[in-house]
């Protein structure tokens, strides 16, 4: 009897099973296409954090080596050749703050290919001897095997050739490079390090090295002086020596730098939904993330056809593993005139919000445990440095909540899209 005075008999009984067929769709959807749109990051700064730090582990220097190769460098003395950087192994940072990397130059007219390999030890072996090594088969008259020093000053990174020592074939004579300074410097301010909505975006960047680890800290252009206070964070040892197995790099990112590129990216577009069957998109707009220590709360609107939900995923602990879903519709306004078209809206508004919650509770149930871990792989970051253009992506293995910054360690990759 209730049932025919609220939804008005089998035809209304129809129409309130569709819309709750159609609620229990739209809220699925909206709660994966929200977790999948989240893009955290990671790493933690004594006192005020910056805005965006990015901690590359000793794995991934061979690959950040190898795509940042070949190298030119021009000595300043009129009739020396030009050089090519041609291989390199990364040795880790020095005493007097700086880094070292031990490599082989080439004349800059020789074939860059084939390069000589590089291993760690070479990091302890006389210069003469890794030469030595590398004249084996080696397409160029002659080579040197060379110590890189890397350092940097706001805001300038500067590679110097610090030593070598030469091999040649017979006939052949190799400089002495030592006898004038050789070095490349490389601006990093004003860099601009997104794409599209972004890509007028400029940002400082400074340049840390701890022992074997490379810390980059991004800021926005012109708004800090000096930079170092970031990089003596004491904090940065004891996070790379807890990073996980796995991973070769740490991320980090304030939430409100997050929320700041959301918006920046806009407040409106289209998200495929996630169900099989289901060819139609959501609109997803006010996208935010909030958090402390051990907790993070990602929220937003999602609209599928003419309803628009309030989602929310609440995630806490050491890996920020998922605990609460939380799926809103929106509350019904029935102020028909007409008894029964109100008694329809108000059924109509009872059954989303019925199965919004109890869906809520599902996935609650479901994926509580369950730790937060995103991928960039389908959605490469595309960035420039020293003329040219790199992609990146990055596979999540553990995030972290740490104070106001989201935290993320991972394994990515590294390929340059076109020559420098």
């Amino acid at each position: 009897m209730v049932g025919r005075e609220v939804y008005g008999g089998g035809r209304d009984k129809m129409a309130y099973r569709k819309t709750a067929a159609m609620a229990r769709r739209a809220a699925l959807a909206a709660t994966l296409a929200l977790a999948l749109m989240l893009a955290p990051l990671t790493g933690r700064a004594a006192g005020a954090p910056p805005p965006l730090r990015v901690i590359m582990l000793p794995a991934l220097m061979p690959d950040v080596i190898a795509q940042a190769l070949p190298i030119e460098f021009t000595p300043p003395v009129s009739g020396a050749p030009a050089l090519n950087l041609i291989a390199a192994v990364w040795c880790g940072a020095t005493n007097n703050g700086g880094a070292d990397a031990i490599g082989v130059v080439y004349p800059a007219d020789a074939p860059v290919r084939p390069a000589p390999a590089m291993a760690s030890e070479d990091c302890s072996r006389p210069l003469a001897e890794v030469a030595r090594r590398a004249r084996a088969g080696a397409p160029a008259p002659w080579l040197e095997a060379v110590r890189v020093r890397a350092t940097w000053r706001p805001w300038r990174l500067r590679l110097r050739l610090a030593d070598a020592a030469g091999a040649a074939r017979t006939g052949a004579v190799a400089p002495n490079l030592a006898a004038a300074p050789i070095a490349r410097e490389f601006a990093t301010s004003n860099m601009r390090l997104l794409t599209g909505a972004g890509a007028n975006a400029a940002f400082d960047v400074a340049i840390g090295f701890v022992r074997r680890a490379v810390d980059v800290v991004a800021i926005p252009a012109g708004r800090v002086s000096n930079p170092e206070p970031f990089l003596d964070d004491p904090d940065i040892a004891a996070q790379i020596s807890g990073a996980p197995p796995m991973s070769n790099l740490l991320a980090a990112a304030t939430y409100t730098f997050i929320n700041q590129v959301l918006r920046l990216y806009g407040a409106v577009f289209p998200v495929p939904i996630p169900i099989q069957g289901v060819n139609q998109t959501m609109i997803a707009r006010d996208l935010a993330v909030t958090g402390g220590d051990r907790f993070m709360t990602a929220s937003g609107k999602l609209a599928y056809q003419s309803i628009e939900y309030d989602a929310a995923v609440r995630c806490e602990g050491d890996a920020l593993a998922v605990s609460k879903v939380t799926i809103d519709a929106p509350g019904a306004t029935c102020d028909q005139s007409d008894l029964l078209a109100r008694m329809r809206c108000q059924g109509g508004g009872l059954a989303m919000a019925e199965s919004g919650g109890a869906l809520a509770n599902a996935l609650t149930n479901y994926y509580a445990g369950q730790p937060l871990r995103l991928s960039s792989r389908g959605n490469p970051l595309r960035f420039s440095f020293a003329g040219a253009e790199f992609l990146a992506t990055f596979d999540a293995l553990k995030a972290s909540s740490l104070g106001g910054t989201l935290c993320e360690a991972g394994h990515a990759r590294l390929r340059r899209v076109s020559p420098p």
